[in-house]
């Protein structure tokens, strides 16, 4: 179990970045002062990237394909009598594309390394509470009762769980 998480303190270490105060990078601070400060549309919305997750996984695969084909199809080297054409060069259509879909894969990428980080900070109950939970959309008092804890160790380590996600998206 790595530091900060346990059912008796709740405190989370500062060395994360949560909450930073210069010198003092390895103090604990307790993780009810930390909690109050996420705002409720904060915790929906970090509840929404875990759960947009493995959707976002395929996606990125996706667009990587996607912006290779594209890629591929814009020539090289311009012609050598280049004419100018708002709308229908086919080239630009292309380079423009490619930059959205750039831009869109940048973004997608953003949200999956942030909640692998999370997932790779987590301990193995954590780690199955958000598979069970948000990756495959179990209840909640189906998920206290494939890990055998009680609802209400649920919703502690579920909220545990946004605020480190929230700090790490930089919310």
């Amino acid at each position: 179990m790595k530091g900060g998480f346990s059912c008796g303190v709740h405190t989370l270490p500062l060395e994360l970045g949560i909450i930073g105060h210069g010198s003092n990078a390895t103090a604990e601070i307790p993780f009810l002062e930390v909690r109050r400060l996420i705002p409720t549309h904060v915790r929906r919305f970090c509840k929404d990237v875990l759960r947009q997750y493995p959707f976002m996984k395929k996606e990125l695969a996706t667009l990587e394909e996607e912006c290779k084909a594209v890629a591929g199809a814009i020539p090289s080297a311009w012609p050598a009598e280049v004419r100018i054409k708002a709308i229908g060069d086919r080239t630009a259509n292309q380079a423009f594309r490619l930059l959205r879909l750039e831009e869109r894969w940048r973004q997608v990428k953003f949200y999956v390394e942030a909640v692998e980080d999370l997932l790779a900070y987590l301990d193995e109950e954590r780690r199955k509470l958000v598979e069970l939970h948000f990756f495959k959309g179990l209840p909640p008092w189906r998920v206290a009762q494939e890990l055998n804890i009680c609802e209400r160790n649920f919703y502690r380590n579920e909220k545990e769980i946004l605020v480190l996600l929230a700090h790490r998206l930089g919310l």
